[in-house]
């Protein structure tokens, strides 16, 4: 994909850049399908954003998508997200058509090392930029962390059945259909 909509790091751009900015091509092409990725400094259901250091709360970025989705009838979703603690947006984020992706479980923290180019994400994307699907990717990332001791034993998950409970047969198998 390609980065179609940049601006400030705030919550107030967030929330525009979910809840305004794509209506109208969604209301027109609701089998399209929206990524938002998320990467940098995040707390229990907090991410933080840009330099004023805003916080975007993971109740009010799953109502931004539950607005979306009723205005639109969109019905793929990934979220993708980072961080520390990342795990848990799990729960506020499940729901219909949403595939949730973190890097580690809710209580980890993750260490970017190189870079980044030793990161959940570098291992995630370039298995999807070669085209596999969405759950082989995060399937051949989330083996690069395993047996790894701390801090990099990371805890990545998965939801995609909108139950809320990660890493689960179904939602690898829901998003085995996913690009």
């Amino acid at each position: 994909g390609r980065n179609d909509l940049s601006g400030q790091s705030t919550v107030v751009e967030l929330k525009k850049a979910i809840t305004e900015l794509p209506l109208e091509f969604f209301k027109k092409n609701p089998s399209a399908q929206l990524v938002i990725y998320y990467t940098g400094h995040s707390f229990e259901k907090k991410l933080q954003l840009g330099s004023a250091q805003e916080i975007a709360e993971a109740k009010d970025i799953a109502g931004w998508l539950d607005d979306l989705q009723a205005q639109t009838k969109l019905k793929k979703i990934v979220v993708i997200i980072d961080g520390s603690r990342s795990g848990s947006f799990v729960d506020d984020l499940a729901g219909e058509g949403r595939t949730i992706i973190t890097s580690t479980d809710s209580v980890k923290t993750v260490n970017f090392e190189s870079d980044g180019r030793q990161s959940f994400t570098q291992f995630f994307s370039q298995r999807v930029a070669l085209g596999h699907s969405i759950a082989e990717s995060f399937t051949l990332a989330e083996e690069v962390f395993v047996g790894l001791e701390a801090p990099f034993d990371l805890q990545p998950r998965l939801e995609s059945d909108g139950n809320g409970t990660p890493n689960q047969e179904t939602d690898l198998q829901i998003a085995s259909q996913l690009f």
